[in-house]
């Protein structure tokens, strides 16, 4: 992961380049970020690409022998149930028709973020935003996917789909953008 980090405070060149939290009604909070003690919970700062390439880890290692980091069984373990309820280790799965997903969701002040990625399928989303109502637009977007229906993409058959979407985007800062890009295994 190239662009991530658990480092409060972010260092400069990633600071330079990060998302600003926004409040439910779209209007900056005044401060960028919070800083979070319980790094392992809220800590971790990342892109809608590493993400991705997180997805993608899951899968190749899943399909084995291994993945570049993850081993066979580590990655196994964490797309199948290990106790009571839709959990594996680390990740949510749950059975959608034919196949099996894994996900994973995220909040903090001003951010929401998920990934989603079939086991076996090799494709995926990582959808980040920067807005305390950016469930709601995560969830449109998973939905509309589900149906078959593009979201602001042309079609692709990559192995992951990475889409930024910064909820309630301002007027000004050159920061928060839209940005789409798409990724093979």
């Amino acid at each position: 992961m190239r662009d991530s980090s658990y480092e409060q405070p972010l260092p400069p060149a990633l600071a330079s380049r990060a998302a600003r939290a926004h409040d439910g009604e779209g209007k900056s909070t005044g401060v960028s970020w919070h800083v979070y003690p319980e790094q392992a919970a809220a800590g971790l700062r990342t892109t809608p690409g590493d993400l991705a390439r997180f997805i993608i880890e899951v899968q190749k290692a899943v399909r084995g022998p291994k993945g570049a980091v993850l081993t066979q069984a580590a990655a196994t373990a964490m797309v199948c149930p290990v106790s009571v309820g839709p959990f594996g280790v680390g990740l949510s799965i749950d059975k959608r028709g034919e196949g099996w997903y894994f996900s994973h969701g995220g909040s903090s002040w001003g951010f929401r973020g998920g990934i989603l990625g079939h086991v076996r399928k090799g494709y995926g989303v990582a959808i980040l935003t920067n807005g305390d109502n950016g469930s709601a637009l995560i969830q449109r977007n998973r939905s509309a996917r589900r149906r078959g229906v593009q979201v602001g993409l042309a079609r692709q058959t990559t192995a992951a789909i990475v889409r930024t979407v910064c909820a309630n985007l301002p007027a000004r800062p050159p920061r928060d953008t839209i940005a789409a890009d798409a990724g093979k295994p």
